[in-house]
């Protein structure tokens, strides 16, 4: 091909995106390119890949970009150093002087580094030079973290703002900045690095609250600057209901287009913000994080809740309602809250931080079908249940298993798209219950009851199991759009006196799943591989994926909890049928 045919397609904006997307690594909770010396290279290229690369490396900043980014600006001694180690500063040097020229600056007017090859002697860069090629990299940055950056950084940030704004009026940096994570402490500290931030161009602000007085002014500055935030998160100390009235909700009613709120609040302040929630007509996702620290106002000096209804009757349409919290009653309570304001939820989730009783679970599924009845997504968690499993106490055990007469309610909620229940108990469910499920709910693609303890019988210590496998794989045969399933069951081969006239049929005569991909097994009893096998082969032939919960170390009678034996097994399964190992099989994340 020539020269100029290369030039034609190398024209093609497109082409060249593609190409600049495949030379380099990100990481995917930030978007950091973690892999970026093939694109440092590219950068130096042609004027076609140089503005795409360095595009793509200043998108995002994290705290190693920060400072990278400060270096820039950094004292001339450091400057030196850097230049005179051979070779180190070369490549990146390159890199900005190509992005330069396609930016019509000159080389001459950037000067190159000591030690490296070029033809006569030049100097590290000037003041001058040093501040053009700053400007020109704030003007990439998009999303930036600074809540973890040293101070050191930040005032050089806040040092070169200064200058700029002294020096060039009409000069902004960091002009396209959509994306900030930083702390209030780093906002109120750092006057001109906050004003240059804090613009109409932010649509997704994470700043985590540190003063419990209401008296930071942060909150009034994001009102009046920044009208076009779709996502606030202030989670950090909990906001109180005199904050929400003199500061949050004020701030929130100038930004139109806000539709994520992420707070963290005191007990008594959950209730006035679903009251206020009409003051708020965009917001679409709530997550609240409640704190219980007691009466943070004496009850004469509340601020007055709103009525208690919408006027006119009119339905507040929310995605997402995400409420964390100490106890379970909590989210009963918004529950309630949101039954008489007409809060209409499409997607609910409750997490608390304590074990909840079977009694609890089946008042959530009750007023979740009152308040509810069209949910698409629900999830009930009991969070912080490690402490709790490290010991086995029947005593506390038996009030908390849950049986399918406390759950009867999920029969009716018909457009049921995602099930999530780890509650503190085991699950005592029946073949006769998953059916009235998958025939109640078919379009559930996503169904987890939590797996990861068995249920003893009442005269010993032997596990007791009300399901076998092939209910399991039954169930899941009955949702056609079934994508993710975690069920523990019994999937040891039955004796032969076993009657059961489906499972007796064989392994390759129930129902199949096509669309099931992954498989949580938690501490299902297992003890041959190849019966095991035979039925995952046919009823589930797209499986990418299986879990199990292993624990050596976990205090539970071995009965209790997967053996060494039986997991050796699970794995036995996993390598004949070619899945995919996660990277911990003994530890899923569950989450819709």
């Amino acid at each position: 091909m020539s020269q100029t045919a290369t030039s034609r397609v190398l024209a093609i904006e497109e082409l060249v995106e593609n190409i600049v997307e495949m030379t380099y690594r990100r990481d995917p909770s930030s978007d950091t390119a973690t892999e970026c010396g093939t694109l440092c290279a590219l950068a130096t290229v042609n004027r076609y890949f140089s503005q795409l690369a360095l595009s793509k490396l200043w998108l995002t900043l994290d705290v190693k970009g920060v400072e990278r980014l400060a270096d820039i600006i950094s004292d001339e001694e450091k400057q030196q150093k850097m230049a005179s180690k051979k070779g180190s500063t070369n490549a990146v040097f390159k890199m900005y002087s190509s992005f330069m020229e396609g930016m019509g600056i000159k080389s001459s007017q950037v000067g190159t580094p000591k030690g490296s090859k070029s033809s006569g002697d030049s100097e590290v860069p000037d003041k001058e030079q040093k501040h053009a090629r700053y400007r020109i990299y704030t003007d990439l940055v998009q999303k930036l973290t600074i809540e973890s950056s040293p101070d050191r950084d930040l005032e050089i940030l806040e040092k070169e703002i200064r200058y700029v704004s002294n020096s060039q009026k009409d000069c902004i940096l960091f002009p396209k900045i959509r994306l900030l994570v930083a702390t209030e402490g780093q906002l109120e500290a750092f006057p001109f690095l906050r004003a240059s931030l804090l613009r109409p161009t932010l649509q997704y602000l994470c700043v985590s609250l540190a003063k419990g007085d209401g008296t930071s002014n942060i909150l009034e500055i994001l009102g009046k600057n920044c009208p076009n935030l779709t996502l606030l998160d202030t989670r950090g100390i909990p906001v109180t209901p005199g904050m929400l009235h003199l500061s949050v909700l004020p701030a929130m009613s100038q930004m139109p287009h806000l539709t994520h709120l992420a707070l963290s609040l005191s007990e008594d302040a959950i209730r006035y913000l679903l009251c206020a929630i009409l003051l708020v007509p965009s917001i679409r996702t709530l997550e609240l994080s409640v704190i219980d620290t007691g009466p943070t106002f004496p009850s004469e000096s509340l601020p007055s809740y709103p009525p208690l209804r919408s006027p006119n009757n009119q339905v507040i349409d929310l995605k997402s309602l995400n409420i964390t919290s100490s106890t379970g009653s909590t989210f009963l309570d918004a529950i309630e809250i949101c039954r008489k304001q007409l809060i209409h939820v499409e997607d609910a989730r409750g997490i608390t931080c304590s074990p909840s009783p079977s009694s609890q679970v089946s008042t959530v599924m009750e007023r979740v079908l009152k308040t509810w009845p069209d949910l698409t997504k629900l999830s009930y968690v009991d969070v912080d249940l490690n402490q709790f499993r490290l010991y086995y106490d029947r005593g506390m055990l038996e009030p908390c298993i849950v049986s399918p007469e406390s759950l009867m309610p999920l029969l009716t909620l018909r457009n049921l798209d995602t099930l999530e229940l780890l509650p503190f108990g085991p699950f005592m469910l029946h073949p006769a219950f998953l059916d009235s499920l998958a025939a109640s709910c078919p379009l559930l693609s996503y169904c987890v009851f939590a797996a990861d303890k068995r249920y003893p019988a009442t005269d010993s210590d032997e596990a007791q199991w009300t399901l076998r496998f092939t209910d399991v794989l039954a169930f899941a045969g009955k949702l056609p759009r079934l994508q993710t399933l975690s069920l523990a069951s019994d999937a040891r081969r039955p004796p032969p006196a076993y009657t059961d006239t489906e499972e007796s049929s064989g392994p390759g005569s129930g129902p199949v799943c096509a669309a099931l991909e992954e498989l949580y097994i938690g501490v299902s009893s297992i003890d041959d591989a190849s019966y095991v096998e035979a039925l995952m082969r046919h009823s589930i032939p797209n499986l990418r994926t299986i879990w199990w919960q292993y624990k050596a170390n976990l205090d539970l009678p071995s009965c209790l909890r997967l053996s060494l034996e039986e997991r050796d097994i699970w794995e036995e399964v996993e390598r004949n049928l070619e899945l995919i190992v996660p990277q911990d099989p003994e530890s899923p994340t569950l989450g819709s």
